[in-house]
């Protein structure tokens, strides 16, 4: 059996933000104003927030993405950027989890 790797890191990469960009910020958001706009569709408020959730993730995840491409062209990044990013990364998992386990 044969492995299949891809050929550079960076495909991986582009791929991943690529997936969080297609599905967290504009699949979700249509999701989630469907849900609140439509007469016809009627979602309970905990599906809501956990499609809101998962989209805010995303977006927290396409930052970081961000700051280490910034990272790659300037050897030093603020310190307060890391730092926010970090934070934000952190608080997004508990809260994730969260919204999983408040679905009916």
């Amino acid at each position: 059996m044969q492995i299949v790797r891809p050929t550079a890191q960076g495909d991986i990469r582009y791929g991943f933000l690529a997936l969080h960009i297609a599905g967290g910020q504009v699949g979700l958001p249509i999701i989630i104003l469907t849900f609140i706009l439509s007469k016809n569709v009627h979602r309970h408020p905990t599906l809501i927030n956990f499609c809101i959730t998962w989209s805010i993730s995303s977006i927290a995840y396409c930052l970081l993405y961000v700051f280490i491409l910034f990272r790659s062209f300037h050897p030093f990044p603020h310190s307060l950027q890391a730092y926010t990013a970090a934070r934000r990364l952190n608080m997004m998992v508990p809260q994730r989890v969260f919204a999983s386990l408040k679905l009916p």
